[in-house]
């Protein structure tokens, strides 16, 4: 049997105890306040030496398993696997095989860039708590490295003639597909919800600071000097709407600020972040489908988000993977820049519309919301029946506008579904990215020769996406393109 040879292992930068030390701040404060509790109850002064002795000793505890962590803390990059051996009074070993990796993120926060070290988070596509692996302070060449060496074995085994050199050289994503600007995140963000979050921190800050500080008379001294006269009430209120403005503008600026695209043949990096700069790399063919959503108000202005779907969960906590791909994007641009960036996603020419005949489904499967309730609202209520009106009209006419601009299509390798309608909806989704492909017909549908289309992706976590209405002939046929 051939052995394989012996590899160096690794450890991280000894500025990984004090980093994993501040991060273990908000704890410190939690046991703080139970140990205050406790004295309490015992009417022993949490300032003493009791209490000196016992916080004293819970931090040395905690940082001396520190130290033990980081010194047992080892990693190598072996032919077939990436293993990890870790633990503080007990050790474990970790193996990871390279074709689990779904992802690399780099994260640099304001420690790190301090510090002049970064770390990296091995994305394995499990929503297991401990699946991922996070090697934390490393400096930039070992990172480089790291993602250098994992990238090219993982490029050989889908090309096994590839060259390690070209392969290399392919692994460094330099050439720039996106950058978002300035002005697309200001007309995001004054066209969003942003602003109304300014009036809810407000009071949340007002709530605090009124549990230690007597406010009143100081929020009735201004809405007094504001009231004076209507030039103080309409410069508040214009002082207001500007603050309003100006925090939903930074506070998007703050996520997307210097995010940007870089691409090659087989690696997409997306880099984002200001204080704290991430930089999540993923293989394009480990994108299983992607989604292109517009909100009412940014539809009138043509303003559209893209996300991609993957195996990878960017809303699990403690993570810094990015799934958008286009934070705020003209629809006409991200079109023409999706194929650019992922050419398995090309956008087929001709699209079908979905049958006239779909509307007569639709609203057999709304009348709860545009009979029933406007009805009892008509009879129980009768001050409100211009609401039932309009409540019964407003569901009508989504409904309409949702069949009337509602698109279908496949290619040979991707299928496209756009939901037209007040929120439109738009999905790519590969073929090979498919786990099920599930038809299904109501009472209604069979009459009228319709189907519904149920395609259940590779994602974490689970993502289904329901093709409704759609003639039966071409849900058959999209059964046998997914068979084949």
């Amino acid at each position: 049997m051939r052995q394989e040879p012996s590899m160096t292992s690794f450890k991280l930068h000894p500025a990984w105890i004090p980093y994993r030390f501040g991060i273990a701040t908000e704890e410190f404060v939690f046991v703080a306040l139970i140990i205050s509790f406790l004295f309490r109850r015992l009417s022993l002064p949490l300032f003493s030496w009791y209490g000196y002795t016992v916080l004293g000793s819970f931090i040395l505890v905690h940082l001396i398993g520190l130290v033990l962590q980081w010194k047992h803390f080892n990693y190598q990059l072996k032919e077939q696997e990436l293993l990890i051996e870790k633990g503080a009074f007990v050790t474990e070993k970790k193996q990871i095989p390279y074709e689990r990796i779904q992802g690399i993120t780099e994260y640099e926060s304001l420690f790190h860039r301090v510090t002049g070290l970064t770390s990296l988070v091995i994305e394995t596509g499990s929503t297991d708590s401990d699946a991922d692996v996070r090697l934390e302070m490393l400096s930039k060449l070992e990172a480089a490295q790291i993602k250098e060496q994992i990238e090219s074995i993982v490029t050989r085994k889908h090309d096994p003639e590839a060259l390690p050199e070209v392969a290399t050289t392919m692994l460094a994503p330099n050439q720039e597909q996106y950058a978002i600007q300035f002005k697309e995140i200001a007309l995001a963000s004054l066209t969003s919800l942003s602003p109304l979050f300014f009036f809810f921190l407000l009071y949340s800050v007002y709530r605090e600071l009124s549990r230690f500080l007597e406010l009143d008379d100081i929020i009735n001294s201004i809405v007094r000097f504001s009231t004076q006269s209507n030039v103080m009430r309409v410069s508040m209120i214009g002082i207001l709407i500007i603050l309003a403005l100006s925090y939903g503008v930074f506070r998007n600026y703050r996520l997307y600020s210097g995010f940007r695209i870089d691409a090659d043949q087989r690696l997409i990096q997306i880099e984002k972040g200001w204080e704290s700069v991430t930089r999540f790399s993923i293989q394009k063919d480990r994108i299983q489908a992607m989604t292109m959503r517009s909100r009412f108000i940014h539809q009138l202005l043509g303003i559209n988000q893209v996300k991609m779907i993957s195996s990878i969960d960017p809303e699990q906590q403690d993570k810094n993977t990015s799934a958008v791909l286009f934070p705020f994007i003209q629809r006409s641009k991200a079109l023409d820049l999706i194929p650019k960036v992922l050419p398995d996603f090309q956008v087929a020419p001709r699209t079908l519309t979905i049958p006239q005949l779909a509307i007569v489904v639709k609203l057999c499967r709304t009348v709860l919301l545009w009979g029933i309730i406007p009805i009892c609202i008509w009879f129980m209520f009768p001050s409100l029946r211009f609401l039932a009106v309009l409540i019964c009209f407003a569901i009508i006419t989504s409904q309409i506008l949702s069949r009337r601009f509602s698109i279908y299509t496949m290619s040979p390798t991707l299928l496209h579904f756009h939901q037209g309608g007040l929120a439109p909806l738009t999905y790519w989704m590969r073929r090979d990215g498919i786990e099920r492909l599930e038809l299904s017909e109501s009472y209604v549908q069979q009459r009228l020769g319709l189907a519904t289309v149920t395609v259940t992706l590779h994602a974490t976590p689970a993502k289904e996406v329901r093709i409704t209405d759609v003639p039966i002939e071409w849900t058959k046929h999209c059964q046998r393109w997914y068979i084949e």
